[in-house]
């Protein structure tokens, strides 16, 4: 009984969101799980915030490893959450947009600049030890959009950032929307195993 109540839930509540969709305005009760699940979705982040405050706190206070990162981590809390009460703007005030502009992009742009270094040092190594065409392939389109963002002379420069841009707009845009349908399939897929209760994660069958 324990194990079916929640399974009873889950289908019934998935069953009249996902039908709400396809049934005209008369039928509301879907605009209501949404609100539910709108709640819970804000009570969970509050919680992880306040999980967050806690278990680096007690990092900070106990001088635990990398103390100095949690430290960081809350001063950069404060400041940000200090700015936005007193601009009362929320994310969209001068100073908000200030931090994400001048502190948060150079250092997500930093991070992407060393993936990239440690890219090419894994592709490098990986065609020493075992080449193979992938790797060769993966190498050579490294070598080809990293010389079309140099600074070469003339007609060059052009055919490199023509490469370059054939590249991203049909590859990396072909493999990108795939990844995407991938992600959508099984995300449906997950949501229908839920649906007909072959998976039941809110159960504890697995406990």
């Amino acid at each position: 009984m324990r194990q079916r109540v929640p399974t009873v839930v889950a289908v019934a509540s998935g069953g009249a969101t996902l039908l709400g969709y396809f049934v005209g305005p008369g039928f509301r009760v879907h605009l209501l799980f949404v609100r539910w699940a709108a709640a819970l979705a804000a009570a969970a982040f509050v919680l992880g915030v306040v999980n967050l405050l806690v278990v680096h706190g007690r990092r900070i206070v106990s001088q635990e490893r990398d103390w100095p990162y949690s430290t960081a981590l809350l001063f950069s809390f404060v400041v940000v959450i200090a700015v936005a009460a007193a601009e009362h703007q929320g994310p969209s005030g001068a100073g908000v947009t200030w931090v994400f502009r001048f502190v948060l992009a150079p250092l997500e742009a930093a991070t992407a600049s060393l993936l990239a270094v440690f890219l090419v040092s894994a592709a490098f190594r990986a065609m020493r030890k075992r080449p193979s065409l992938p790797t060769s392939v993966f190498v050579g389109t490294i070598i080809l959009v990293l010389l079309a963002a140099l600074p070469l002379p003339g007609e060059v420069a052009q055919v490199a950032g023509d490469v370059r841009c054939w590249l991203v707009h049909v590859f990396s845009a072909a493999g990108a929307r795939g990844m995407l349908l991938g992600v959508a399939l099984g995300t449906i897929a997950a949501g229908i195993r839920v649906l007909v209760g072959i998976d039941q994660p809110h159960s504890e069958r697995d406990l």
